[in-house]
């Protein structure tokens, strides 16, 4: 069986391909640079420099596929308005290229890696592929994501041969979102004050999801939809789970994402005229409160998916991520760590304190 994969170098794709190759597939990869991508090639993997924006560097490499695993995108918050009509093409122009040369090529089988985002905010309800979303987007990537959703929604309509996958908040060793900057942090002990603790997930480890993919292939029904979820939590709850495993002090406080909400205006404010961090930009801001809480049992019972709990998912995230800290740690981080986890901290109760006085004053 012959696969060809887009995003083979990012989170899940670089999994993806590992169990493909397992499996014994000849794996083609997409990438960029392939520089990137050496321990891809060590695997097994045939390498073809492109870019999904670029239809005709990926016919050669697509041609006589028997499945073609649309995994890459772009995912990060807090993007300036040039950046998110880049991020546009890439998710949503990346997806019409891709399916389009795949139906164009006759390949009997399309796996689209989707999102739960596009379900958009659940309002603490646990819902499924049937849910259609009824929040205003958060985020460029939320919105790019939603209408690369309907793209391959579309050629399910034409009679595409595309089954969807829908991950849910993915993480894990070496994770580049906003569940492993959480990790980071506390294992800095530099987290003294949560914002945004009521903010509801539904957490999937990435070699769960990777699974997942290839079930999709292998079993999914053409033209279905499958969540690949994991536990449902609040970040809140997260942030108790990694303090107890890690043994850090968990934050002094988890505030609700009501006491955030009036600072966004601040922010969108700051942000049109300096850097802000990603964790720290209106995006981020936006999603405070909301809740994406997904069940998985239609892949469950169509699929045989599968996925670790929290607390074993978390154990061998936060050992990997421990692991790099001690690499990293000098005596001067040290030093400037102590410095920001001061700052932070006054900012932040000033912040809270502000907040509960006005609320004191208006009743």
């Amino acid at each position: 069986m012959k696969a060809f994969v887009t995003g083979g170098t990012g989170f899940t794709g670089r999994r993806v391909v590992r169990r493909l190759i397992e499996r014994g597939y000849d794996v083609t990869c997409l990438v960029r640079r392939p520089e990137t991508a050496a321990d891809l090639e060590n695997l097994g993997a045939t390498l073809v420099k492109g870019n999904i924006t670029a239809p005709e560097s990926m016919r050669q490499g697509m041609t006589g596929a028997d499945v073609v695993f649309h995994t890459a995108a772009w995912c990060e918050l807090g993007l300036t308005p040039i950046a998110a009509e880049r991020m546009a093409r890439v998710n949503i122009d990346g997806t019409e290229n891709v399916l389009g040369l795949a139906v164009e090529l006759g390949v009997p089988r399309i796996v689209y890696t989707s999102t739960m985002a596009v379900l958009g905010d659940t309002h603490c309800a646990v819902v499924d592929e049937t849910y259609r979303r009824d929040s205003p987007f958060q985020s460029a990537y939320d919105r790019t994501k939603y209408w690369a959703h309907q793209v391959a929604q579309r050629y399910i309509d034409q009679g595409g041969p595309v089954v969807i996958v829908m991950p849910s908040a993915i993480y894990g060793p070496g994770d580049p979102h906003p569940i492993a900057t959480l990790i980071r942090l506390m294992l800095r002990r530099r987290l003294p004050v949560a914002p945004g603790a009521d903010t509801g997930i539904t957490a999937a480890h990435v070699e769960d999801v990777a699974e997942g993919h290839i079930l999709a292939a292998e079993k999914g029904t053409i033209g279905q939809s499958y969540i690949l979820g994991g536990d449902l939590l609040t970040v809140g709850d997260a942030l108790q789970i990694i303090a107890r495993i890690a043994g850090v002090p968990a934050p002094l406080l988890l505030l609700d994402s009501n006491i955030m909400r009036p600072l966004r205006p601040l922010v969108s404010w700051l942000e049109r005229r300096f850097p802000v961090p990603e964790m720290l930009s209106s995006e981020t801001m936006h999603t405070l409160g909301c809740t994406w809480m997904v069940t998985s049992a239609k892949a469950e019972q169509e699929l045989g998916y599968t996925h670790r709990s929290i607390e074993e998912g978390m154990a061998e995230t936060i050992s990997w991520e421990a692991a790099q800290l001690r690499k990293q740690m000098t005596p001067a981080s040290t030093r400037w760590g102590t410095a920001a986890l001061l700052a932070t901290t006054a900012t932040l109760l000033v912040i809270s304190v502000n907040f509960i006085r006005g609320r004191r004053n208006r009743t």
